[in-house]
């Protein structure tokens, strides 16, 4: 479905700099925007805060070196071992 929305130049402006801010397109920004107020299932609607987070962990992932990554991946296998708790697979994606 698409829609049409006439804003003003300064509602245009505004929608598009809180978009970049949150690293998204403006009709990505928008649609969540949108899906957030419809009276839908919560779990299945992310947040702008929640695409945020996400985008930045994205991000971090992406930036950290294998060396890095194999360093924190035995640092979390060694805790597992050292507290006895259930160890999750954290190959890389």
């Amino acid at each position: 479905m698409t829609l049409t929305i006439d804003l003003t130049p300064e509602q245009q402006a505004a929608l598009e700099a809180q978009a970049k801010a949150c690293g998204l397109a403006l009709p990505e920004f928008a649609k969540v925007r949108l899906l957030e107020h419809l009276p839908m299932s919560q779990s299945s609607v992310l947040t702008v805060e929640e695409l945020e987070s996400e985008r930045k962990w994205d991000e971090a992932f992406a930036a950290t070196s294998d060396e890095q990554f194999a360093r924190m991946e035995q640092k979390f296998k060694d805790n597992i071992q050292n507290h006895g708790t259930t160890l999750f697979n954290l190959s890389r994606r």
